[in-house]
């Protein structure tokens, strides 16, 4: 290289600096990769390439780039650091994890590096070592509260009540003006009876006048019941398997009222074909919380619906901007919304639909074989070690699952394997129709209502338990809505010789054609009438 060629090059890089010391991402990216095409090997150019990719939010571009970018500068920490949050965000624990112990090994431990390495952990299900990780993140860091915030949650899901307790009350003092904090540690000491009835009053009045002081609290909206709706719905990353067989004849229905409808969806797919032309498709993939948010109030929306809960997709911040005149949470995690007013419809409304017309693409399910529902994204080491217990009791049966994506196959594979089930009794299909003689296991901690449903509607006998969460109980309510309600278990023991049962004697309960029709599960008119009313209310 020319010493004119090196001297522009220091030139564009003193002009790259700038830019992103001016937060011009964009420009950073621009000029650095002029100085790439020219000397491929510029440590400096890759290093501010990546990092302007990183701060823009263009992780995937930084992710294509990350590998080599960290060869050229193997001593730059804050590199190493950001492409193990890339990993992470593209739901790689293993690559995360090893990156982040070969940086705690080198240069000792620090605390963001490992609060990285227990969320690596607990994205992989290693329950016990994230534990450890957010633990000693507390320990150099005592006020690091989003530590706290996720040991609390790890050792709530592992059912460690007693240190949850601990940890719940150390993120209380961390979080004193944060309402949510506050109100899951009450509702703790209430799980884990440490409060006595007099305390719990006096603790929630206290709650009350300092997060909803009088005057100060958003007040919903009455509704014209003479005029139509303009309802809003937003959809997830889970929303074009799960989401949209409900919302889609949903929509239509509402359509036919002379309702408006406006679907903000939340994915990289595109919709179009999916919904009516009627229906106002906005992609809000990219949108900011605040772009989001303002796109809602042009719309002037009566009604929004959120089917994301704390998922992908999700507009909690947004919500707290009053986006409508009502708001509500369907079908999701029952976590408490950033809006006072925002209401859940799964308390009100125990109704679940979908289009269940015949699908014959769909494989018939093996003999001998029993149907995992709601494992999508994964399972919970509870779930896993509750259906371990299933299969070591029918050592000649196998356990099917839809799912195709592989790296989460892969970390099923590892958690089956760690309660002895070999990978060989784990089937991967596509979906699969499940008939009268079938047998579907629920996933009683995040269970799927359409999941839920169409394993009803297919004849099978659906094993469930009613959890403590809001979303292991979608199935129960769905059973009971059938009239089955003596099918749901009290306890795991129960799951465990039910399912057994059901498949040893060959007795299935499937659901008759005279229950599924005083069910209505699949009348979309009763279901539109019934949260039509829930909104005028």
């Amino acid at each position: 290289m020319s010493t004119r060629e090196s001297i522009q090059i220091s030139e564009k890089m003193r002009a790259a600096v700038s830019a992103f010391k001016h937060k011009d991402y964009s420009k950073t990216v621009d000029i650095t990769a002029d100085i790439i095409n020219k000397d491929p090997e510029h440590s400096g150019a890759h290093s501010l390439q990546f990092n302007a990719l990183f701060e823009s939010g263009r992780h995937e571009q930084a992710r294509r780039i990350g590998t080599k970018t960290a060869k050229l500068n193997p001593t730059s920490l804050v590199i190493l650091n950001n492409q193990a949050c890339l990993q992470l965000d593209a739901k790689q624990p293993a690559a995360a994890a090893g990156l982040l112990k070969s940086l705690i090994d080198q240069y000792g431990e620090r605390s963001q590096w490992l609060y990285n390495l227990g969320l690596a952990h607990k994205l992989a299900g290693n329950h016990q070592y994230a534990e450890q990780a957010f633990a000693r993140t507390n320990d150099l860091e005592p006020e690091h509260d989003r530590a706290s915030f996720q040991l609390t949650e790890s050792y709530i899901e592992t059912g460690n009540l007693d240190a949850a307790l601990r940890a719940s009350q150390h993120l209380r003092l961390l979080r004193p003006n944060h309402a949510n904090t506050q109100a899951n540690h009450l509702h703790l000491r209430v799980t884990t009876n440490t409060i006595s009835l007099a305390e719990l009053l006096f603790e929630t009045r206290l709650w009350r006048a300092k997060f909803i002081p009088d005057g100060k609290h958003y007040d919903t909206q009455v509704l014209d019941k003479k005029r139509p709706l303009h309802i809003g719905v937003n959809i997830g990353e889970g929303g074009t398997k799960l989401i949209r067989p409900l919302i889609s004849p949903l929509a239509d229905w509402f359509l036919q009222q002379d309702d408006k409808v406006t679907i903000f969806w939340h994915t990289d797919s595109d919709p179009t074909s999916e919904f009516d032309p009627s229906i106002t498709l906005v992609d809000s993939n990219r949108l900011s919380d605040a772009e989001f948010a303002k796109r809602a109030h042009a719309d002037d929306l009566d009604i929004i619906i959120d089917t994301c809960g704390f998922g992908r997709g999700n507009r909690q911040r947004a919500l707290g901007l009053q986006l409508a005149k009502k708001q509500f949470g369907w079908l999701t995690h029952e976590g408490h919304y950033a809006a006072n007013e925002v209401q859940l419809l799964d308390p009100l409304l125990n109704f679940y639909t979908a289009d269940l017309s015949e699908d014959t693409s769909r494989s018939v399910l093996s003999e001998r074989t029993i149907y995992g529902l709601a494992c999508h994204k994964g399972l919970t080491e509870q779930v896993v070690r509750l259906w371990a217990e299933v299969l070591r009791k029918l050592p000649n049966w196998r356990l099917q699952v839809d799912l195709t994506d592989p790296s989460i196959q892969r970390l099923l594979v590892e958690q089956f394997s760690r309660e002895k089930i070999d990978k060989s009794r784990l089937i991967f299909a596509v979906e699969t129709k499940l008939g009268a003689d079938s047998i579907a296991l629920d996933n009683i901690v995040e269970n799927c209502p359409v999941s839920s449903i169409k394993a009803v509607r297919d004849g099978a006998t659906v094993i469930t338990m009613r959890g403590p969460l809001h979303p292991s109980q979608h199935t129960a309510r769905v059973l009971a809505q059938c009239g089955k309600g003596d099918w749901v278990c009290h306890d795991y023991e129960q799951f465990v010789h039910d399912a057994y049962k059901a498949a040893k004697t060959g007795q299935y309960q499937s659901l008759s054609s005279s229950e599924s029709h005083r069910s209505k599960l699949s009348d979309i008119s009763v279901l539109g009438r019934k949260m039509r009313a829930i909104f005028l209310s």
